[in-house]
């Protein structure tokens, strides 16, 4: 059990995580309840860089003083440039070579690490254009600010004697233009809710690269799409109803395991339909995974949500439905491997079946 210096180190400014450790002469079996990294009472610095100021062009070498607002003793200043340290320094003046960058936007991350024992830090963050081979490549948003989650991101690029210019969120590579100019469209489903940056690079013929400026949206939920009231005079049945080509329909009940089209005697090449409906309690983002070796589309209400080819990896399709009933199709070819996982739901997704969904008893 933790010792009542758990406190201490706590009231000094440690995480949560960093006091329970500390106050344990043996740690084995834990439960802490709480935020690990919660530090309501670490000091964090204010960091002032002097140098270089934000929205700034570079070239060359650059020197950058970094101190805080307190003027309190720094051990150690680190720069960062996109996620990466690029240089650090016990003194306070620290020295950036630019030259090794590629022309373009960059986001420099000022650091001081504070001198004692829990080395306390803090940053400053300073986004600036490097120059060094008057390289520039022009990025213009076709949509700014807030984007529906059933919208389409477009982005116009143009890097004269590129080969192609890549789009990326974080470190996915989300779409690319082949040669030197062009437009995408980027699905906002495949970006998720909420803020959203995409990087660019220019991949010149010398694998020169050039940096564009980061394109930011919100991405936020659209009109949900409208549930139905549950009909009184209908006589359901827990599962999905299946029909595959003229054969006769049969229930359903799970799709968890990946052997279930084997275990119905389903063959490859065979053209199938899942049938059934669902109820949602308040009105809420959902999400469809599916995955298939042969093609597959879903509809809701008749809207086509998921389209694959198959052979793809997990395809993760978010929508926002309303309260009340909705109606699910599946339509696939099986594929070889006769594979076809599809799972549904709101927090956290299970593969269709009873008894979520079911289906009128005459619907065949």
């Amino acid at each position: 059990f933790p010792d009542p210096f758990v406190h201490v180190h706590y009231a000094r400014g440690c995480t949560l995580a960093e006091a329970m450790y500390q106050s344990l002469r043996g740690p084995y079996q834990l439960l802490v309840i709480g935020d690990p990294l919660c530090r309501p009472w670490t000091r964090i610095p204010q960091v002032l860089v002097e140098g270089i100021a934000g929205g700034q062009t570079i070239s060359g070498t650059v020197a950058l003083f970094i101190r805080t607002a307190d003027d309190r003793p720094v051990a150690r200043r680190d720069v960062y440039v996109d996620g990466v340290r690029a240089a650090t320094s016990r003194d306070n003046e620290l020295t950036l070579d630019t030259t090794a960058l590629a022309d373009g936007y960059h986001e420099l991350r000022a650091v001081a690490v504070l001198a004692g024992d829990l080395q306390f830090q803090g940053e400053a963050i300073i986004p600036v254009t490097v120059r060094n081979r008057n390289l520039a490549l022009e990025i213009a948003p076709l949509e700014r600010g807030a984007l529906s989650l059933d919208e389409d991101l477009g982005i116009a690029a143009q890097m004269p004697g590129a080969t192609r210019i890549l789009f990326a969120q974080g470190g996915r590579i989300v779409r690319q233009i082949e040669g030197a100019s062009g437009t995408v469209e980027i699905p906002a489903a495949t970006l998720g809710l909420g803020p959203v940056r995409i990087n660019s690079q220019a991949v010149m013929a010398d694998e020169t690269r050039v940096a564009g400026m980061p394109v930011e949206v919100t991405v936020i939920s659209p009109e949900p799409m409208p549930g139905k009231a549950w009909p009184d005079d209908a006589t359901w049945v827990a599962g999905l109803l299946m029909t595959v080509g003229d054969a006769a329909p049969v229930v359903v009940e799970s799709t968890r395991k990946t052997s279930w089209l084997k275990d119905l005697e389903v063959q490859p090449g065979q053209d199938l339909t899942l049938r059934g409906s669902f109820d949602v309690p308040a009105d809420e983002v959902c999400q469809f995974q599916v995955r298939a070796d042969g093609p597959v589309t879903v509809t809701v209400d008749g809207r086509e949500v998921v389209s694959l080819e198959g052979g793809e990896p997990w395809r993760l399709i978010p929508l926002t439905l309303g309260a009340g009933m909705h109606d699910a199709l599946v339509h696939a070819t099986t594929g070889p491997k006769l594979r076809l996982q599809v799972r549904f739901g709101g927090p956290g997704a299970l593969s269709i079946g009873a008894p979520r969904f079911k289906h009128v008893a005459d619907a065949g």
